[in-house]
């Protein structure tokens, strides 16, 4: 079998010619290890003592950094024949902010330069990002407008939620690790209880999951305060039903007080006397 060297060396050519080598890829890597890298992918393919195949395939990668800060990850498929001790590429993977371009290589001349395949995997990069980007707003909107309908349908009106929603997703967007809280405060405007009940909604907002989730509900009617949780069933609870289930605690505690205060005296066989 040829000599390591002997057999990369073709190859290694093809590589520098079309500026794949250290100082077209500004890869920051001494002079010349395009062609260890090489050596090393095949090296453990020609050391294996049960080839099952005559043409063995690997993979070697090396990484480009182009007009300062693209940082493109070259990926080059071989095919090592056992039998005339030589390698062959097949194909080319340039991968740039998570978007891919294979070229599929038939000959030498099918080799793009480094900077060529650069251009064309940016900008694929660019058409990929600007729809993924549209794709984003687009479910933003929806998520915003159904959490608002739920809102409006359990009998919470409030003009700056849509801001406060958005303004979240904003900061989800920096760190998507962190679950993000916040509160929407406002006072009821629907029917019997217009301006009488007083609500604060607690909200998390989950950026890798991508959804809002109401936590709680602090109500206060006329200084009778209670915190409400959502379940399963009513992840929003209703406004009216804790504005009436107040209204009647309420009730129960004025009426303990009349009952309270009415001396003892001044009932006979389970009767009041006046």
């Amino acid at each position: 079998m040829k000599k390591l060297d002997s057999i990369v060396a073709e190859q290694a050519l093809l590589l520098r010619a079309n500026g794949y080598s250290e100082e077209y890829l500004n890869n920051g890597e001494a002079e010349g290890s395009y062609v260890e890298h090489l050596k090393l992918a095949l090296e453990p393919v020609i050391d294996k003592d049960d080839l099952l195949f005559d043409c063995e395939p690997f993979d070697m990668q090396l990484l480009g950094v182009f007009d300062q800060k693209d940082r493109v990850l070259f990926t080059f498929s071989y095919e090592f024949d056992v039998f005339n001790s030589q390698i062959t590429l097949k194909q080319i993977e340039a991968r740039l902010n998570d978007v891919q371009l294979i070229i599929i290589i038939d000959k030498g001349s099918d080799v793009l330069a480094s900077r060529e395949l650069y251009e064309k995997v940016k900008s694929l990069s660019q058409v990929v990002n600007n729809f993924q980007e549209k794709e984003a707003a687009q479910y933003y909107d929806n998520l915003i407008e159904r959490e608002k309908h739920l809102l409006a349908t359990n009998g919470y009106h409030n003009t700056n939620v849509e801001v406060q929603f958005r303004n979240t997703i904003e900061r989800g967007k920096k760190d998507s690790s962190i679950i993000q809280s916040f509160i929407i405060h406002g006072t009821s405007k629907t029917g019997d209880m217009f301006d009488k009940m007083q609500y604060r909604l607690h909200y998390e907002y989950h950026p890798l999951k991508r959804e809002f989730r109401l936590k709680s509900v602090y109500a206060k009617v006329d200084g009778e305060a209670r915190i409400f949780k959502g379940t399963d069933s009513y992840p929003i609870p209703p406004a009216i039903d804790i504005y009436r289930y107040l209204l009647e605690e309420i009730n129960k505690k004025r009426a303990a007080l009349i009952l309270n205060n009415i001396p003892d005296s001044n009932f006979s066989k389970g009767r009041y006397i006046k």
